[in-house]
């Protein structure tokens, strides 16, 4: 890869989403993009090369997609790791799987 890309233009806003005044970030643009995809996995490696990383969490659905790749990358295990609402409460617990 020559030049480095924007890769936050490869990321879709959808205002409004899932209610008023939240911007919701959709990757799915990026993970259609293969150069800016690939650049977005080599620059988090980069970040984390030689910190002795032994396992990604990936955190929801996007940090699975996200988290396996970079695992790949740089040759580790992924975890994932979920969140699940109470009803009752509404606030999110940690299960990891």
């Amino acid at each position: 890869m020559a030049s480095k890309l924007d890769v936050a233009s490869l990321i879709r806003t959808i205002p409004d989403f899932p209610k008023p005044g939240v911007q919701f970030r959709d990757i799915t643009t990026l993970l259609k993009d293969r150069d800016g995809f690939h650049q977005v996995i080599e620059t988090l490696a980069a970040a984390q090369s030689g910190r002795g990383i032994d396992k990604i969490a990936g955190i929801e659905s996007r940090g699975f997609i996200v988290g396996a790749a970079l695992a790949c990358r740089l040759r580790v295990g992924q975890r994932r790791r979920c969140q699940r609402r109470h009803v009752d409460h509404g606030e999110p617990e940690s299960h990891h799987r």
